[in-house]
């Protein structure tokens, strides 16, 4: 899913985008939120602060960190975040309703019809058609993520809906029972409701595969379900043993499952060496849903792989038992009457990471970007038709191993992973694609990455799909414009055709953004000296007096940026502390007060989804 707009503006609404994020408020799409997520990532240095912060974000005021009082910017309300599915595509409005178009075989439109449409419709809580009959427009979103027939969103009380296609499951509701209206996933009971049991709760971003949903929970964990026929539910399925009549795979989970995995026994007094029960894991920061695997970034910046293979172990193995992303390969030694194994040491320095039907791709820190899986349209960008196993580096150009004779791709910012394809934005907001959607107006694939026709600035984020033959980017003005595939009209230009459109054409009814006139906020800015007060548990305390030093954003003066400085805002807005350390350093985007607005944009910059702070 995308999430829209360039940095330097006022902003506090994060969303996702297929993969991308950003920030909004007062109808500006502002910053184009670099690790995803949104649909789907927790910074990794919130993880510590998480809890806190949480509890600061309801008391000081969830609604206005999200941005839910903005202006109009089109006649469909400006579109916030995107996410593309195998035929149709779904947008966040800015104010919380969803809007989508294309195929809607199978209810995916979530409009109450099976009607498909080429232009945006309204999916509606409960009614039908154009206007919702008999009942009303959903509100309350927060990021949408599309699959092959299905669609789920995150509402902003961290809650998941979904509807369209439930055959395998992957509504959610414990059954396998399709909705054209949202439904709640369930964490126990079953049906519209969960009638006898409860909804899920505690979700801080989702994306989806091809038929299976996964989101990624404020405690750190994920919870998957849908289709378990490759083990990309991650719940410890395995293959089919020496001697069995059947294997794990196959199946499928109607409720959330934990992903989970093993620890190996080596010895036990009086009972032989084995494994223990698939444990639920911890410590991701997002989540990635391809075809038919699965991947979390994990707060150690390594990655973690499920289901079909290549996952990027150094192996082609399909496998329901999370494994670590890694570089060099060694030898284990097998255990009495089992087969040797292969293990890797993990692979470290990653910030996103974006699932494809067959492929994987990650951004780094550095700016760069590494894939892997299958290549059979050129979707890794090392210049080559092969399979790669592990992470090889996107060549700007040049080919293989270090991008011989040529420059590996830098200055990336974002990344999304299509069926055959994937794109990126550069920092300069230029967007570029390799492998089989180009969108440079011809219907050649590329093992290398080239630029979009007529986006060569001002593109904030972009997105496709595991299971989408098209790609959709957002500008800085608001606009949308998308390419690829239309035989359902999943581009929403107002007409569906077999041909395909090699060249971006913009979405009808995202105007232009209009920029609205500053209001005075609500809080004013106060000038107190060091606090003196004794901290309560968990709140971040200065070790010295601080000096003021003029960085801006740098709430306790220790010369860092970073989720510690926003805690402070947040406490002090919340009356849980009586002064801020550097008071001069918090008002961030210098419209005279401090409140949750500059605390969003340093949780953002600090995340790296912001290339600088407001002047």
């Amino acid at each position: 899913m995308i999430d829209v707009d360039d940095p330097g503006v006022e902003s506090s609404r994060r969303q996702k985008c297929e993969k991308g994020f950003a920030l909004k408020q007062n109808g500006v799409i502002l910053a184009p939120m670099v690790l995803v997520q949104p649909r789907k990532t927790i910074p990794r240095t919130l993880v510590r602060w998480l809890p806190l912060l949480l509890v600061f974000l309801t008391i000081a005021g969830i609604v206005v960190l999200l941005g839910r009082n903005v202006g109009s910017v089109g006649a469909s309300g400006g579109a916030i975040a995107i996410d593309g599915g195998h035929d149709h595509t779904c947008a966040v409005l800015e104010d919380g309703g969803v809007q989508c178009w294309g195929s809607n075989t199978s209810g995916q439109l979530g409009d109450g019809t099976l009607d498909s449409s080429a232009t945006p419709v309204d999916v509606c809580a409960a009614g039908s058609g154009p206007a919702c009959a008999g009942g009303s427009r959903l509100e309350g979103i927060v990021d949408v993520a599309a699959g092959f027939a299905h669609t789920c969103a995150l509402t902003d009380e961290g809650g998941v809906l979904c509807w369209g296609a439930g055959d395998a499951g992957q509504l959610g509701d414990g059954t396998t029972n399709s909705h054209s209206n949202p439904a709640s996933v369930c964490v126990s009971g079953s049906g519209v409701g969960c009638s006898g049991g409860s909804t899920l709760t505690g979700v801080a971003a989702i994306d989806v595969g091809s038929e299976f949903s996964c989101a990624l929970m404020f405690d750190t964990g994920i919870k998957c379900w849908g289709s378990d026929e490759d083990g990309q539910l991650g719940i410890g399925t395995m293959p089919p043993m020496a001697g069995q009549v059947a294997g794990g795979f196959g199946g499928f989970e109607a409720l959330p499952q934990d992903v989970c995995g093993f620890t190996l026994v080596l010895f036990s007094f009086g009972q032989p060496a084995g494994i223990v029960p698939c444990l639920p894991l911890e410590g991701f920061t997002s989540v990635a849903a391809g075809g038919a695997h699965a991947c979390g970034l994990l707060d150690s910046t390594g990655i973690k792989c499920w289901g079909a293979g290549p996952l990027g172990d150094g192996t082609t193995n399909t496998t329901g038992i999370p494994v670590d992303v890694c570089s060099d390969q060694f030898i284990i030694i097998p255990f009495s009457g089992e087969q040797a194994g292969i293990s890797c040491a993990p692979l470290g320095g990653f910030t996103d990471v974006q699932a494809g039907l067959r492929h994987t791709c990650a951004l780094t820190e550095a700016g760069g970007v590494m894939c892997w899986g299958q290549n059979g349209a050129g979707e890794i960008g090392d210049g080559t038709p092969n399979d790669r196993t592990t992470p090889v580096d996107v060549c700007a150009s040049g080919s293989g191993s270090g991008c011989g004779g040529g420059a590996m791709l830098a200055g990336i910012t974002a990344i999304t992973a299509g069926s055959e394809y994937t794109c990126a934005v550069a920092a300069a907001g230029d967007a570029r694609c390799w492998g089989s959607l180009l969108g440079d107006g011809t219907n050649d694939d590329s093992e290398n990455p080239v630029g979009v026709l007529g986006l060569t600035s001002g593109v904030t984020a972009i997105a496709g799909g595991a299971q989408a033959n098209h790609a959709c980017a957002a500008r800085d003005d608001g606009s949308l414009f998308c390419w690829g595939e239309n035989s359902s009209g999943q581009l929403g230009i107002g007409s569906a055709s077999v041909a395909s459109h090699p060249a971006p054409e913009q979405v009808g009814g995202f105007a232009p953004k209009i920029t609205p006139t500053p209001t005075a906020s609500d809080t004013p800015t106060s000038t107190p000296a060091v606090p003196t007060d004794t901290p309560g548990p968990g709140t971040p305390e200065p070790t010295a007096t601080p000096a003021p030093n003029g960085l801006i954003g740098d709430v306790n003066c220790d010369g860092e940026i970073n989720a510690i400085d926003a805690a402070f805002i947040l406490q002090f807005i919340a009356g849980l502390i009586d002064e801020l350390p550097c008071p001069e350093n918090a008002d961030v985007n210098e419209d005279g007060a401090t409140n949750t607005i500059d605390a969003a944009l340093i949780l953002q910059f600090s995340a790296g989804l912001l290339g600088m702070l407001p002047p």
